[in-house]
């Protein structure tokens, strides 16, 4: 019976296997979900959501079958659920661009579209690079170079959507303990995460996540322009194909570029997603 919970919200998110692994063991103690079992499936989670540092936010996301009954009691719940939590400035949800009657139901209960993600997949690498570039494990002498660099870089797009902080960088070291932090769970993705080099220049930088999905890829701005995105990219690619699995990314909908480099490189779209959200 978990097993098809879990494939519900599924169709909306992407779960690993420690998130499904702690999913599983939330259903079961009734932490923070609310599940509707009879005669349809249909499960809603909460999740404390860090939008900024002045705000309380949470994260709501609904899996359910095609069924209006079951439709109307998770609207219901979620409505008292709001009315009960007042305290909670901004909810957020991530509802598959196909599920026109999940998107109508939190409608309904006052949230509005905020931005798209589109996530993809590629069975082959299909484009080729100019730059033989180097690459090389992080070390920790690397980290706040390249923690600020990725910060900058992504502004423009998170600034573009609203997505605060708009540098990352200000919600990963809010604080001394955050940073320390943030420093642990990059050294422990250091076997996967990479800086690359054009002779001893750096270029960039990338993560692969899980064997698979790749994550973080960034140009320093006086390097961008010059094909280094498309070059890493292509790289962690190959690194993945070469390991037998199937390379995965996304990207913001707005972000029309990453998407168009992406698609060059044999990327094609698998799931796309409409982010909403609800301010007070």
């Amino acid at each position: 019976m978990i097993d098809q919970i879990l494939s519900c919200l599924e169709e909306h998110i992407t779960l690993s296997p420690d998130q499904k692994k702690q999913l599983h063991e939330r259903i079961q103690n009734h932490d923070h979900v609310w599940l509707c079992e009879h005669p349809h499936t249909g499960i809603m989670t909460f999740e404390d959501w860090m939008y900024n540092t002045t705000i309380s936010s949470q994260q709501v996301i609904i899996g359910c079958d095609h069924d209006e009954s079951t439709l109307q009691r998770l609207q219901s719940h979620l409505q008292e659920y709001m009315h009960a939590h007042s305290s909670i400035t901004m909810f957020n949800t991530i509802v598959n661009a196909n599920r026109q009657d999940i998107i109508h139901l939190f409608i309904e209960c006052g949230f509005e579209p905020w931005y798209d993600y589109k996530a993809m997949k590629a069975v082959e690498c299909t484009a080729t690079t100019q730059h033989q570039l180097r690459r090389r494990n992080i070390q920790p002498t690397d980290f706040e170079t390249t923690i600020t660099t990725m910060g900058e870089c992504f502004v423009p797009m998170r600034s573009s959507v609203d997505i605060q902080p708009h540098n990352v960088v200000d919600k990963l070291w809010a604080t001394p303990q955050l940073k320390a932090q943030c420093f642990n769970d990059w050294m422990q993705d250091q076997a996967n995460t990479y800086l690359y080099f054009d002779q001893d220049e750096w270029v960039g930088a990338g993560l692969i996540l899980d064997g698979h999905d790749i994550d973080d890829v960034f140009v320093p701005p006086y390097h961008q322009g010059k094909g280094y995105g498309k070059a890493i990219i292509i790289d962690l690619m190959n690194q993945i194909l070469e390991n037998g699995k199937t390379p995965t990314i996304g990207f913001v909908g707005i972000n029309e570029k990453a998407g168009a480099l992406y698609e060059q490189c044999g990327f094609k779209v698998t799931r796309h997603t409409h982010h909403l959200r609800r301010k007070i």
